[in-house]
């Protein structure tokens, strides 16, 4: 059985070396937010 958990930790890791994983998923979360409210606000400076 697969564990997702470490599996997605360990993609954390692997994306970039010099940030903690906890700063790149910060980042994935930021990215996603933004690109969901563009949906709506279709804002250029975003």
């Amino acid at each position: 059985m697969i564990d997702y958990n470490k599996e997605f930790i360990k993609i954390l890791h692997s994306t970039d070396y010099s940030k903690r994983p906890a700063t790149v998923f910060q980042d994935f979360l930021t990215v996603a937010s933004i690109s969901f409210a563009n949906i709506v606000h279709k804002s250029e400076e975003l």
